[in-house]
């Protein structure tokens, strides 16, 4: 298991959290924290991008994990969760809102859905993406057409 800080700002650094998580379960010698102090966002993205499976709570690091079609549980709360998992037709078992939780094993419920369907998740973001990226780009120019 990696731990992946996203955002590093002096008021929302995520190493804080990772390394909150990892002394949890210090005896366990699966789990590391990525360093990302020399790392800019294209490294970052590429070593999610090669995950087996990815569990995000930063929309950004999430979206990376959709767009290198990573079986991805996204941990959010905001309409752009619900709205980026809705347009890639994911299933609703693939967003956790964490500010809905109904019981202490609704996560691990998610979680087992995630790892038990990481092959379909990752064929069907291989089959929606490119029409996904094409529409990206339609709505591109057709902004462009107004400027």
């Amino acid at each position: 298991i990696l731990l992946i800080p996203h955002v590093t700002w002096t008021r929302q650094d995520d190493r804080k959290i990772c390394t909150i998580v990892k002394n949890i379960y210090r005896s366990e010698k699966r789990i590391d924290i990525l360093d990302v102090n020399d790392l800019g966002y294209l490294n970052i993205r590429y070593i999610i991008s090669k995950c087996e499976m990815f569990i995000g709570g930063r929309t950004h690091s999430v979206i990376s994990a959709y767009s290198t079609s990573v079986p991805t549980l996204a941990l959010g709360y905001s309409i752009k969760a619900r709205g980026i998992a809705k347009d890639l037709g994911l299933n609703a078992q693939l967003l956790f809102d964490t500010k809905l939780i109904e019981d202490d094993k609704e996560l691990l419920r998610r979680y087992q859905y995630l790892e038990n369907n990481k092959q379909y998740i990752r064929q069907h973001l291989n089959s929606v993406l490119p029409q996904y990226i094409e529409n990206a780009y339609k709505a591109k120019d057709a902004i462009e057409l107004y400027l």
